[in-house]
């Protein structure tokens, strides 16, 4: 870090542990009186893409477990806002924090 104080801190200090630290992730946080880092919060950009398929045609990956809400309610054609990350060990990008933003219309029958 440039300039800046470091704190130490480790998953217990994360404010949601299913969260994923990367490498220059920029965050919010709280020193505790031992001066570590805690209540920490990644601040990360949005995206809104559609789903194109669920379980085909895979061209950013996701876990259904990564859905908030009802998984099943998924469906292609919805739209999503997620959170895009990038493993470290194999470069592949997969997408977390799902949540179903818009439904697809199905079309009325008369």
């Amino acid at each position: 870090m440039e300039g800046g104080t470091s704190y130490e801190f480790g998953i217990m200090g994360l404010a949601c542990k299913r969260e994923i630290l990367q490498v220059g992730d920029p965050v919010t946080f709280q020193a505790d009186a031992e001066g570590r880092a805690t209540n920490i919060v990644p601040v990360r950009k949005k995206r809104r893409a559609t789903v194109d398929a669920i379980k085909e045609n895979r061209r950013l990956f996701f876990h259904m477990s990564e859905v908030r809400g009802n998984p099943a309610e998924l469906q292609p054609g919805d739209t999503v806002e997620f959170v895009m990350l990038t493993n470290p060990r194999n470069g592949k990008s997969s997408a977390c924090n799902v949540v179903k933003v818009g439904s697809v219309q199905s079309p009325v029958l008369e």
